[in-house]
């Protein structure tokens, strides 16, 4: 989660004292918050105003209090439709992928597990079911270094089901790229993503994260019109372009997943994290999770943020 900003007053909202504010920007305030009681753990409120972009149809904010899974940031309470919307979520001691590699370079076993984690909580939420046991089949579609939530024990979290169209940062400064823009699926780059994507998508998205975190970006560079026709122009093969320093088991998996069509890709993330599960890079997870908790625990210290 963004670096934290001491709050000169404390706020009451909703129930909570707001102890924190996490980040903001936009028409969205993300803020480190407790029970007003006392009671309970901390949480991320997420406050909204009534200019904030809404969420798809596919993602109603009430049923993401469904998704309970140790690799999915749990919402405890959804109030869309209050003035102004707020969401109550799990809070997660730690920072986002997206501050951990501001501040170290992970090993591709590293990322691995990283992405395994990643892979199982979407998996989770593909099954999912409702109270009446309807299949709810509940894909993401915007995985990217801000929807992966990292703990100071390693844990890997992935957040933004049910408030995923809510931007909390301000648009991109000039000449800046927005990440968002590098990490899209070519489906979605045709245009195609105001449907409920596919598992396939979210398929591609991983692998994307997976990509850029051992060897950078699929596509380099500063003009974000020519990267969407990029992707939307590839009919066929893989955007993957890593070779050497990974294994060849590792290598053939990140060209499937990221292969242009999304029938060439694995079917979901469940057969993701399987095939991740084989590969010598994941030879023992629970020293991975150790490590990873580690550099988290370094990467908090050096950000001055409270954990």
């Amino acid at each position: 989660m963004p670096c934290g900003l001491p709050s000169e007053i404390m706020e009451s909202f909703a129930g909570h004292t707001l102890l924190r504010r996490l980040d903001s920007g936009g028409h969205v305030e993300f803020h480190e918050a407790e029970p007003s009681s006392g009671a309970g753990d901390r949480r991320l409120l997420i406050r909204a105003s009534a200019h904030a972009e809404r969420w798809p149809p596919w993602a109603d904010p009430a049923l993401a209090m469904i998704l309970r899974h140790h690799n999915i940031v749990a919402m405890h309470q959804a109030a869309a439709f209050e003035n102004p919307p707020f969401f109550v979520l799990e809070f997660i001691p730690g920072c986002d992928l997206r501050e951990l590699l501001a501040c170290e370079r992970l090993t591709p076993d590293l990322a691995c597990y990283v992405v395994r984690e990643l892979c199982a909580g979407l998996a989770a939420a593909l099954r999912s079911r409702a109270k009446d046991g309807t299949h709810l089949r509940w894909t993401h579609g915007q995985i990217g270094p801000r929807a992966v939530h990292l703990s100071v024990h390693g844990e890997v979290k992935v957040s933004g089901f049910g408030v995923g169209r809510l931007k909390p940062e301000d648009p991109s400064p000039a000449g800046v790229l927005d990440e968002r823009i590098a990490l899209l699926a070519p489906e979605q780059a045709a245009g195609s993503s105001e449907e409920s994507p596919a598992p396939q998508t979210d398929v591609f998205l991983a692998g994307a994260v997976l990509h850029m975190m051992i060897d950078g970006p699929l596509l380099e560079t500063d003009q974000p019109g020519e990267l969407l026709r990029t992707l939307a122009r590839r009919e066929r093969g893989t955007f993957s372009r890593i070779r050497t320093g990974i294994s060849p088991a590792l290598s053939d998996l990140l060209g499937a997943a990221l292969a242009a069509r999304p029938g060439d890709r694995p079917a979901d993330a469940a057969d993701v994290a399987a095939r991740l599960d084989e590969l010598p890079e994941l030879r023992d997870r629970g020293s991975a999770a150790r490590q990873l908790g580690a550099l988290v625990r370094r990467c908090v210290d050096v950000s001055g943020r409270s954990r």
